[in-house]
């Protein structure tokens, strides 16, 4: 039985894709000051020092009740409490992406807002430009943001603000559905790794160079998309399809494999020391039958797969299929 790519719907689950086009003043070739896990630390802390009342994050605090809202009633309106604390979503409703090797005077960092992430762009984005012009890394390097970029779901891309533009008051956010692409079934695919990926499988994460297994990689999309919107997101997560999704995925074999493993610096306030998020980058072609995937795996393309996404790991890319359309 062959798999059955899902259908496309009318209406999807909301996200907003923006990219910032920063410009900063060139370090020396083994420093790099901007990356995924930085931003997100300042990110976080730009938007505590403008909009927390508390001066620290109550929806994160160690003790007290189990959920960021009876923690703090702020946590379902404040842009801090609804991008960081999860308190509407089982995973932080943004992903973040910064280029492994910066090319040119430009930095792109990427934001992707998800659900309720969406009504706070205007916070965030602020938020982005106030802590990169503030200094990033130990020796506090400013970066401006020169534009504010949407990038749409094929990839087109239009401007909301540039220098003192202002973003405009209401965006329409773009719906994240299984396309509706016509593929080949038996066509390979071929997928890159442009972040860390960070995937587990039975508990434990695939440490090491190596491609995931397919089907692996074809079930943390899946958590991802479940995780973000909820089980009621598609019949695509739910169990019965989700088993029979899974089984057909584990026929498909890596015929190319590129992937190495790579380490970020973060750091963890929570626990007080430095972390290293390794990871899978690289490419690797998927064999026959991964082409019928493709909806699926353009998921992925937008929700970044696996852990830390909100520290800039695993953004992925899928570029068109042999026999697709």
């Amino acid at each position: 039985m062959a798999y059955q790519p899902p259908q496309s719907v009318a209406a999807g689950p909301p996200y907003l894709r923006l990219r910032f086009e920063c410009l900063g003043q060139a370090g020396s070739a083994d420093e790099r000051a901007l990356d995924g896990p930085i931003v997100r630390r300042v990110l976080g802390r730009a938007l505590i020092e403008r909009f927390c009342p508390f001066g620290r994050p109550l929806c994160e605090e160690p003790e007290g009740p189990e959920t960021p809202v009876e923690r703090c009633d702020l946590a379902r309106c404040c842009p801090y409490g609804v991008l960081f604390a999860g308190s509407l979503t089982a995973r932080p409703p943004f992903a973040l992406f910064v280029p492994l090797r910066a090319v040119g005077p430009s930095t792109p960092v990427e934001l992707t807002l998800f659900g309720p992430g969406v009504n706070v762009f205007a916070w965030a984005v602020e938020a982005v430009v106030r802590a990169l012009a503030a200094g990033i890394g130990a020796r506090r390097r400013p970066y401006r943001v020169s534009r504010v970029i949407r990038v749409g779901p094929d990839g087109s891309t239009a401007t909301l603000g540039e220098g003192p533009n202002p973003l405009p008051p209401r965006i329409e956010a773009d719906r994240l559905v299984p396309t509706s692409e016509r593929v080949d079934a038996e066509a390979p695919a071929l997928v890159e790794f442009l972040s860390p990926a960070r995937l587990k499988a039975e508990g434990r994460l695939l440490k090491g160079p190596g491609a995931p297994p397919f089907a692996v990689l074809v079930a943390r999309v899946l958590d991802r998309y479940r995780d973000l919107f909820g089980q009621d997101v598609g019949d695509v997560v739910r169990p019965a399809l989700r088993g029979t999704t899974l089984a057909l995925a584990r026929r498909v074999e890596v015929l190319v494999d590129e992937v190495e493993w790579i380490e970020v610096e973060d750091y963890s306030a929570r626990q007080g020391q430095e972390l290293r998020l390794g990871g899978k980058a690289g490419r690797v072609l998927y064999g026959p039958g991964a082409g019928a995937f493709l909806p699926i795996l353009r998921l992925g393309e937008v929700l970044h797969v696996g852990k830390n996404a909100a520290s800039g790991c695993g953004r992925m890319a899928v570029p068109l299929a042999p026999g697709s359309r």
